[in-house]
């Protein structure tokens, strides 16, 4: 659901910077027009007027700034949201498989001498790989989580 709301309002930043270019533009060919004599003082007035919606170009730029910033700032806590659970998930996936991993790493009694040795070494090998396992797996959601931030 988060995703379709950032969607939206990426959307909505682009409106506001894609009105924001027409209006500079807008702004432009009158003054363009204005200063080589085509448009008058009074003509060039009331079309900044009827196209502004009576308020000032300057109060334009100021409302486009204000919406851009108020979505990027939407964007951002709906991020800081989602990666609080995400977070939360993968502190709890993390900490069953280090469970996962300590029980699986459990001596055996054999009863043997001589394969007593050799169980320990092998138990210390799995204990290894899991160990490496888990940092791989751990240190790639890490990656995933600060990708998406």
């Amino acid at each position: 659901m988060s995703r379709k709301k950032v969607e939206h309002l990426k959307n909505n930043i682009r409106i506001c910077e894609e009105q924001k270019k027409n209006l500079i533009n807008y702004e432009l060919e009158l003054a363009m027009l204005h200063t080589k004599g085509e448009l008058g003082g009074i003509e060039y007035h009331a079309h900044v007027h009827h196209f502004s919606h009576g308020k000032s170009i300057k109060d334009w730029h100021e409302y486009y700034d204000d919406q851009i910033i108020k979505y990027n700032s939407e964007i951002r806590k709906l991020h800081h949201e989602d990666f609080g659970h995400k977070h939360l998930f993968f502190g709890i996936a993390g900490s069953l498989l280090l469970v996962i991993m300590i029980f699986n790493v459990r001596p055996a009694i054999t009863g043997m001498v001589v394969n007593e040795a050799a169980g320990t070494v092998n138990t210390f090998f799995v204990f290894i790989v899991n160990f490496l396992v888990f940092y791989l797996v751990y240190s790639k959601l890490k990656m995933m989580i600060m990708n998406i931030v």
